[in-house]
Parts: structure tokens; sequence; C-alpha cells
């Protein structure tokens, strides 16, 4: 049986907001399609930590938590304690002289006793009344039976006793408006102890004007991310073949463009060429798809009207370009042809023109040498023929959502493509104040090169000075840790999702990152799109979702 209380039949702009009827039952209230079961926790552990209580918090069902605390005073308290204290003391004395074993909850009880008090007299706590009401939604009477028996499961897992509140549901229900005095019997605790619940602590992410990344398995709220909002706005991605990677990246490129947010990808191997059909300008560097390869800028040149440390940078970033080609040219013949080209640069920088002067080239660099080095020469001619037969002539580019596909390079040209376009994306930076975000897909082609990691250190070191965020994507977190560059990559990422890892490799990211056993163990049991998402000190499950319009855009289904 219940009570039915019907609303008055008067029509006011509220009426949307209220339920249609209200229904009093001895164990559970009925409000309109949705039905609510209070507890009360009338038991609680006897030591508690920081963060004890997120497995209530975080429950995956809807709960009501209502919560009365009130400050007992302290000298009230002591008196009292001392007075209770001085009683178990007798019962301890009488037990003794009647040969009788004492018993351990009174002793345990005697030695906290004693301790609280000693707290409360130094200051260092203070003593509170409080009470706790839970209230379990379900849509039906056995739905909320359901919810009901696992709620106290869980409830008896962190040694929380909880009952019923039967035939004070209404009164339960009472409490939910804050102004309400609260009638149920309360429990004495010390603030060191309810500091380790309220205030709340949440593990919630969510940025102002930020960008939806996922939602909390747990939770399920969303994870609104930022990456401008943090001490530095790159990111790294790592996981196994399958765990999900690409498709975040593209499920983040995609988003971006709902934002003044420019996006370029490197894609080594050919999966995002077809963001085309969503505005992207595709690049194919590369002439085994059989598409007109072409490359945004020659690297061969350096801007002779840069500054004198941008110079020297370019000069730099040849030579490391040449050791890419040709491993063998640059052990034997590095030192001339260095030397050709601070020459032509020298020459370069000598000269007038009306249009302020042309960069220097390899036709410079070739004509700076001297004539007796023609190995020299040749080797030079050679790369550079066969730089542009692989990679096609230089074209200018300026895209809000461009793609860099060179699956059609030769492998063994891969490495030098990966850095000659680092190395504009670079320049380009210093010089275009819009925001963008690169990713750069199987990026162990760099990590794992000396040469190319540092210059990938310096990309993450400049990239936030010009509004830069910088998003490296690998399968293996070893790749961080071959170089001291990759490594200042990582300790430089304050942003990093995990997804599902190789099994051999888990013990090697719990060691790096310091994840708890816990946070392991997402790891560890995550399926394809679920991970942890490490965000400066915030470490939370994710759980990578797409709506079902772009799910179809990514994937071509809505599965």
């Amino acid at each position: 049986m219940g009570l039915r209380r019907a609303r008055r039949a008067l029509v006011d702009s509220l009426d949307p907001l209220w339920p249609s009827h209200l229904l009093i039952h001895p164990s559970y209230v009925e409000i309109g399609e949705h039905v609510i079961r209070f507890y009360q926790v009338s038991g609680y552990p006897r030591e508690v930590g920081p963060g004890w209580l997120d497995p209530l918090l975080q429950w995956s069902w809807p709960l009501t938590i209502v919560m009365h605390v009130e400050p007992v005073d302290t000298g009230t308290m002591v008196r009292s304690m001392t007075r209770r204290m001085v009683w178990h003391r007798g019962a301890l004395a009488w037990e003794q002289n009647q040969g009788r074993l004492s018993r351990a909850d009174r002793l345990v009880a005697l030695d906290d006793a004693e301790r609280l008090r000693l707290t409360l007299v130094r200051g260092d706590a203070r003593m509170l009344e409080v009470s706790m009401i839970v209230g379990v939604w379900g849509r039906t009477v056995d739905d909320l039976n359901r919810q009901g028996e696992q709620l106290e499961s869980r409830a008896q897992s962190l040694l929380l006793l909880m009952r019923v509140l039967t035939y004070r549901q209404l009164e339960a229900l009472k409490q939910l408006v804050p102004v309400m005095p609260s009638l149920l019997p309360r429990r004495e605790m010390d603030s060191r102890a309810w500091a380790t619940i309220f205030p709340f602590s949440s593990d919630e992410i969510m940025h102002d004007g930020g960008q939806v990344f996922g939602v909390n398995p747990r939770t399920k709220a969303l994870i609104v991310v930022d990456r401008f909002q943090l001490a530095s706005p790159h990111s790294i991605t790592i996981g196994w073949s399958g765990a999900g990677k690409s498709f975040a990246a593209k499920l983040e490129a995609l988003r971006a463009q709902y934002r003044p947010l420019a996006v370029s990808i490197v894609d080594p191997e050919g999966e995002y060429c077809w963001l085309r059909a969503l505005g992207a300008q595709v690049w194919n560097i590369g002439t085994e798809t059989g598409a007109v390869s072409r490359f945004p800028y020659d690297p061969f040149t350096v801007d002779i009207h840069a500054s004198e440390e941008e110079i020297s940078r370019q000069a730099d970033f040849l030579m490391r370009l040449l050791r890419r080609l040709a491993p063998d040219f640059v052990d034997a013949l590095a030192g001339d042809a260095e030397n050709a080209l601070w020459r032509a640069i020298r020459q370069a920088s000598g000269r007038w023109t009306l249009d302020g002067g042309a960069p220097v080239t390899m036709a410079d660099w070739l004509r700076a040498l001297p004539a007796n080095h023609d190995r020299v020469r040749n080797r030079l001619e050679t790369l550079w023929q066969r730089w542009r037969g692989v990679v096609g002539p230089s074209q200018p580019l300026d895209a809000t959502f461009e793609v860099f596909d060179f699956s059609g390079v030769v492998e063994g040209m891969k490495g030098a493509v990966y850095l000659a376009l680092t190395e504009w994306l670079m320049r380009r930076m210093e010089r275009d104040a819009r925001r963008r975000l690169i990713i750069f897909d199987e990026a162990w082609h760099l990590l794992t090169d000396d040469e190319s990691a540092s210059y990938l250190e310096e990309l993450f070191r400049r990239g936030r000075k010009w509004g830069t965020a910088v998003s490296l994507l690998t399968q293996d977190i070893s790749d961080f840790t071959r170089s001291r560059a990759a490594e200042v990559c990582l300790r430089n990422a304050p942003m990093l999702l995990l997804l599902r890892q190789h099994p051999e490799s888990l013990r090697e990211v719990q060691t790096l990152l310091r994840l708890s056993d816990a946070e392991l163990d997402v790891v560890r049991q995550a399926s394809q799109g679920d991970g942890l998402l490490l965000l400066a000190d915030q470490r939370v499950p994710i759980r990578i979702v797409a709506s079902r319009r772009e799910q179809t855009l990514l994937t071509g289904t809505e599965e």
C-alpha cells in the first residue's frame, strides 16, 4: 500500500518539471516514472584514508547522497569521552579481578578513545556529528531491487553499515531539501576522517571551452580537455596495435574543426588520406601510390635573410637530412660538404638584388665546391635527384586542415621524409599565428633515431611558445627510453593517453609512469578504445566514444 499525493489541478510554468505523482511505499518512493530507495549509513570503518569513499561516489548508476554535519563543542566532547573512558577502565579492572580475559573490542575502543582525546586537547582536530543518507534510483521496482543489492554489496566491501529506512522513506525524501534539519540518528566523527570525504575530490575533467575526448566509464561523465590550458599543450598516445590510437587521433582532428584550431597530420601509413572527404587537403608524397607527388618546400635550401641562429639551425638540419639519406656519405665526405655549404651561405649573404635575395639552393651549394671535389659534387647531385624523384617538386601550402600521406615513399626514405616534414612544420610554426595541432602517427620513425629525436625535442620545446600542440602516437613505451631527447619529450607532455598495451611492456609502463596497481589494472584490462588518461596530476579511466555521425564519417559504419 502507499499514500498517493496528487498535484493540484493548477497550470503553471513549472508543470513540465513536476512529476506526475508521488507515491510513498514502506521501502521506496515512486516519483513519476522513477523509483528511489533510501538507505542510512549507520556504521563506518575504524580507519580511513584519502579517497576511501571513491568506489561509492563513482557508482555507475544514479545515486543521491545527502550528508548533514554539525560541529560539537570540543570541551563538551572531551568531558564526555573522559567519563566513558573511566567507565571502560573500571569494567576492565573488574574483569581482571574476576580472572577473566578482557574483551578485545573494549580494549580497541579504549585505545582509540585515548588517542582521539589527546588529539582534541592538542587542537589537531575537532569532533563532528555526521549523518549520511544514500538514495539509489531505478525505473522499476525489480531494477531498484537489483541495484540495491549491488549497492549493499559495495558498501560491505567498504566496511559501511547501511540499512533501508523502512517506513521512513518520506522523512529521508525531505532531507533532499538543503534547508531541512536532519532528524535521523548521527554518528560522531573527527574532522580528519571527515576531510577524506568532504570536500569531494572529483577525478572528473571538464575544461571550459575544451574538446570532448571521451567518457569516464566509471562515472559516465564526459571528459572535456583544452590542451592549451595545460602547462604544455603536447600529448603522447601509446597503445598496442589495434588498441584505437589512430581512431582517437582521427576523432580529435575531426572535432577540432568545430574550433579555431588548424590541424596537420603526418601520416606514414596512409591511414588518414580519406579525410579529404571531410575537407582536408591531402598531400600525396611518394610515387608508389600512382598519384602526383609533391612536397610543401625544398629542404635543400637555406634562408639567408633569417637570423644567424636560424641560418645555423637550417644548415644543421641539412646535414642531418643527409645522414638519413646516406649515412656512408656523411661519414666519408661530411667535412667537405659542410664547408661548401657555409661558403655558399657567405657568398649569398653578400649579394643584393631587387627582390631581397633568393635563398641558398642546391645549385649554389654545388658551385661552392672546389673543382677537385668531384666525388662530393656527384654524390650530392645523386642524393638531390633521388630526393626529387621520390617526393616530387615543391609547392607552397597553407591550409587549416591538412594530411601529409607518404605511404608511397619507399621504406628506406621514410625517415628522411619524416624529418623534412618536421623541419617544415617548425619553420611555418614561427611565422603562422594560428593555433595548430600537429599529429605524428607512427612516431617511432623519429623517436628511435638519435638525430631525429633531438629534432623532435626542439619542436616540443618551441611549440608552446608559438601556440602549437604536438601529438605523438606510437606503440611501445620503450620508444621513449632509447635516447635522452625522447625522454625529454615524455617529460614535457602533460597529457598521456595509455590504451591497451603489450603484456610484456606493462611492468615497464608502470615503472616509467609510476602507476599504482589499480591504474595498471585499468590498462591491462582495457578493451579497444579504453585506457587511462594521465592529465597533469589527474589520472582517470577513459573510453573513446564517437557519435553515430562521427562513427560513420570515420569508419563508414555505425557500430
